[in-house]
């Protein structure tokens, strides 16, 4: 190409770019104008402090997005999600979002007051404290639901096939998050479940595998359910546990002519070799999706479950003069194989529902398990035959207490164990119908026949 044209080319290119400039000036000459008469004159000068009027143009201007994932954060919220990758910090124990324009539980955090209380994925959180979530940002509903530890907050929660109305008063509490914990099931079976990603997964995971590892399990269930997600340099790391070094685990799709962005496993010795099940449902998102995706593709297990929440959108995080933040959603994360995650989710090699249990039937179980029924049985029947059982379960009902054979078994055990002075298990043997149909199909071996 002739020098002469590559130079017309580079000024026209300028040009271009001045006059986009400038009309986006010019659009800005009647912010500038509105906020003058704002502060000049609006009757109620104590509602026209510069930041404020500032900050609420902004989260004007990205809602028109339309995004809830794109948020601008104050100097203390962009402060708190830091705090909150250090895998520490204080709440209610939820993953939440905006969906449909309703503020939705994505996942409850294991071990936290709104999961201990029975919080669900896929929660609407309709009131806070009273005041209805209609309209409510992503941010404000952040800041509502936390405070200070020790101080309450109640949630009004509409459930699907619940045909009231769940009201909670949760007392806020300082969130602990133990992202790894891990256990040896019956028949040799490793158990290791990933409930965030954070700063201190990639440690904990190993940990949890060299662990399981001493064990030398032939099967593996990595339990991924009501995983929100987190920090995807957590998520990668993980998988380089399984794949190999240099295996693609995700890209990212940007705007046109933007460079895609391809994430691969780390070398990682020593590597999962067992044969695995992994274990999703609509809690799994984000992070976690990216992980079970990455598995799917490369045939490293089979998923087992239900279809996964679909959100996998990549938010740059802008930190800005003033200590506030803006997270921009930039880009969408593709598995290896091409698939979409956003909006669209990862469907499991083998769907298997959860039980759902109601509102009504949650009560009786929590009222049967904070009593002492079963401690006393146990204290009194240490053999637990089936007919002491069957007995203990007659005596139950006289009580007002009718509940399936399974709740009873399962407290049970966890009496028996405490008795021992055993830790208890991070598994529901009894009442958990995706990890028993996982248990199933490792027994059976029908999916790894030579």
């Amino acid at each position: 190409m002739k020098k002469g044209l590559w130079m017309i080319i580079i000024i026209g290119l300028g040009l271009a770019i001045l006059a986009y400039s400038q009309e986006s000036y010019k659009d800005l000459d009647v912010f500038s104008e509105v906020f003058s008469y704002v502060q000049q004159s609006y009757v109620d000068p104590s509602k026209t402090g510069s930041k404020e009027l500032i900050y609420g143009a902004i989260n004007g201007m990205l809602q028109t997005l339309q995004d809830p994932f794109t948020r601008f954060m104050t100097p203390q919220a962009h402060k708190e999600m830091e705090t909150e990758l250090s895998g520490q910090f204080g709440g209610l124990g939820i993953v939440i979002t905006i969906k449909d324009n309703k503020l939705v539980v994505i996942s409850p955090i294991e071990d936290t007051p709104a999961y201990k209380i029975g919080v669900k994925s896929d929660d609407w959180i309709t009131h806070i404290d009273g005041t209805s979530t209609e309209g409510i940002n992503l941010a404000d509903a952040v800041a509502k639901l936390r405070g200070e530890p020790g101080t309450k907050v109640t949630i009004t929660i509409t459930r699907r096939k619940e045909p009231n109305p769940i009201i909670y008063t949760i007392t806020r509490d300082v969130i602990k998050i133990k992202s790894v914990k891990f256990e040896i099931l019956d028949d040799n079976i490793g158990y290791i479940r990933v409930s965030s990603f954070n700063n201190n997964t990639i440690s904990e995971f190993n940990e949890a595998f060299n662990e399981i590892s001493k064990a030398n399990p032939e099967y593996i269930i990595l339990d991924l359910r009501n995983n929100g997600g987190g920090t995807l340099q957590a998520s990668v790391g993980v998988s380089g546990k399984f794949l190999s070094g240099g295996s693609l685990v995700v890209y990212t799709k940007g705007r046109e002519n933007t460079p895609e962005i391809r994430y691969v496993a780390e070398n990682s010795e020593p590597k999962v070799k067992a044969k695995m099940i992994i274990l999703i449902n609509g809690g799994t998102a984000s992070g976690a999706e990216i992980l079970a995706g990455a598995l799917k593709d490369h045939k490293k297990g089979i998923l087992l479950g239900k279809k996964t929440f679909g959100k996998a959108s990549v938010q740059t995080v802008y930190n800005l003069s003033d200590g506030s933040g803006l997270a921009l959603t930039t880009a969408h994360y593709y598995t290896p194989a091409g698939n979409l995650i956003h909006g669209k989710g990862i469907e499991p090699n083998i769907v298997v529902e959860e039980e759902q249990i109601s509102e009504e039937k949650r009560k009786i179980i929590e009222k049967f398990e904070d009593g002492t029924f079963t401690e006393e049985f146990v204290e009194n029947y240490a053999t637990c035959t089936d007919k002491e059982i069957e007995q203990f379960i007659a005596s139950l009902k006289k009580s007002g207490i009718e509940l399936e054979k399974k709740y009873i078994l399962r407290d049970i055990e966890k009496e028996k164990r405490e008795l021992k002075g055993e830790k208890p298990s991070i598994v529901d043997m009894f009442c958990d119908t995706q990890l028993a149909r996982a248990i199933e199909i490792i027994k059976a071996r029908e999916f790894w026949k030579e």
